[in-house]
Parts: structure tokens; sequence; C-alpha cells
């Protein structure tokens, strides 16, 4: 549990083991944005406040289940604004701490307080792995708010038929004809500005239809059997409270590749000369993957001395 105490003593905040070890003594700022992070890799347990680690503890958890209560009042709700929660299914490096990406890992219902209202602007981004073989039954990738009328909910069918998927409204407008491709990992993602909804494979829209919402909660539920488990493996669940521009969409990150041709004639027959070759893309960059360096190579040739 995290756990925000009075700014002053030793016991300024609780991170750590419920009833047990903690690393206790973090003074939070007040009044302006923070990214706070735990790592724990089995044995250690870090705390980190803006990238800086705070506190070590060696430690061990004895979970039960993984529900996620997120700024909810076991006690007392938390005062201030939760922008954002994420959660690896491993411990992250120091260079990757807090990077500004808001992700639920894995499977499970969480509670989720990132949205209000009965139809917010939202958009969410999913990584899978699709399995080898379409469903003989709908599988649930999400289902987001109560389970019934007027939640967000994505369901993979069979490939076949007009009703390939169902990405929208429980029992309302939805997106029906997207065909997911087979044992591919892939970016799926939905967008709403509170009117329009779009939804994208891999970064390319797929189709927009105007709906509305009508959210009585934001239970989150991932791959969960509502009906049938998503067979598939869910790798992380972005969940935003804005519209993501085109720019931003998630799709696989893929660094550029190139191949060079062969060296160019050499520009001098006795001498000092040069010759170069260039660079052709192959595979231009997707996501965040690498650019492109296509600056042709040039090297020395004929360094041979020129009769007189």
């Amino acid at each position: 549990h995290w756990i925000w105490n009075a700014g002053s003593g030793s016991v300024q905040t609780q991170f750590g083991v419920w009833n047990g070890v903690q690393v206790q003594d973090v003074t939070l700022p007040l009044g302006r944005d923070a990214y706070l992070a735990t790592t724990y890799d089995g044995t250690t347990y870090k705390m980190y406040l803006d990238g800086v680690l705070v506190g070590t503890k060696e430690l061990s958890f004895n979970f039960q289940n993984f529900e996620l209560n997120i700024a909810s009042g076991i006690e007392t709700d938390f005062a201030g604004d939760i922008i954002s929660t994420t959660l690896y299914n491993r411990a992250l490096a120091e260079s990757e701490i807090c990077k500004g990406v808001e992700t639920f890992m894995g499977a499970g219902q969480f509670a989720a307080t990132v949205l209000s209202g009965t139809n917010p602007v939202h958009s969410i981004c999913m990584r899978v792995v699709t399995p080898g073989a379409y469903p003989t039954a709908r599988q649930w990738l999400l289902n987001m708010g109560q389970r019934t009328t007027g939640a967000h909910h994505w369901i993979w069918n069979s490939g076949t038929g007009s009703v390939k998927t169902q990405f929208g409204i429980w029992n309302g407008v939805q997106i029906q004809s997207a065909l997911l491709p087979l044992n591919e990992e892939i970016y799926l993602a939905t967008t709403y500005d509170g009117t329009t909804y779009s939804m994208y494979i891999e970064g390319e829209l797929v189709q927009s239809k105007p709906l509305s919402f009508n959210f009585a909660n934001f239970d989150l539920d991932i791959a969960t059997s509502i009906e049938t488990n998503f067979a598939g493996q869910i790798i992380s669940t972005t969940i935003y409270n804005r519209v993501l521009a085109d720019s931003e969409i998630c799709r696989v990150s893929v660094d550029c590749e190139v191949e060079f041709s062969a060296w160019s004639v050499c520009n001098a027959s006795c001498g000092a000369g040069t010759q170069t070759r260039v660079a052709t893309v192959v595979t231009p960059p997707a996501g965040s993957g690498a650019a492109c360096v296509e600056t042709p190579v040039t090297q020395a040739c004929q360094l041979i001395v020129c009769p007189c």
C-alpha cells in the first residue's frame, strides 16, 4: 500500500507491506505535479520521488488477490489529483522510472478514478498478442464501467461475418467490422472526444462513429470472464482522460532498417579520390522506433601517386 500521512515526524508516508516493512520517511511536495514510483524484484523494494531513489527496504509481500484501489476511501480519500497510474509486471530500471505513461498491466478488475461524469472524454490503448485462431465464442478484452448497458467494452468475435468485433457501448453503438490479425503483437486504441468515437489498429484509423456513453462507475475489467476470457496476452492497457492526437496513437515500435548500395566507382584514377555508397530504407520506423539515417557513407580510394 501507499499511504500519505502528516508532513512532519518520521512516518510521513507508508510505502510497502500493509502491517509490515515500509518506506516511511519520504517528504512529498505540496501543490505541484510529482511522480511517485516503487519497484520490487522479489526481494528488494525501492521507492522513487520524481525519478530519484529515496528509500530501499528488504521485504516480502503476501498477496491474496490483485485488486487495485486508486485514491479510494479505505480510510480517507487522497485529496489531490491522480493523473495517471502505471503497473508493470517487472522491476523497472532506474532509467525507466516514471516516463509519464498511464498503464494498467495484465488481467483483472481495477477501480480507476482517472475519469468522471457519465460521458467523459477519454482514450484507451491496449498492447496485445493475439492467439493463433479466431474465437468460437466471443472473448472480452476490456470493459470499463458497470457490467451492463452504457459501459465501454471491447469484444473480439469470430473472423467471419459483419460482427467481427464490438468496440463501443454495451447495448449501444459499436464498431463491429474491425478484423484483428492472428498470432501477432499489435496495438489497439480507441479515442472519444465527447461526440465521436474512433477505433485504431496499429495506429491506423479503422472507423469512426458518433455515440454517447452512460457510465455509472469506472471499474475496469481487463481480459476477465464476463463471458469468455481473451485467449491471447494483454501486455499493457492505458487509460487517458483526453483524446490522443493521431501522432500519439500507440503502435508497436519498429526501428528503421537500411541497406547500403555497393561502393561507387572512385572519382579519381590516381591520387586521393573518394567513393560513396548510399542507404535505402527497407523498413521504415514505427511508433517510437529509431529514425532512419540515410546519410551517404564516403571513403578514400585510389591512393596511388599520379605519374608526372
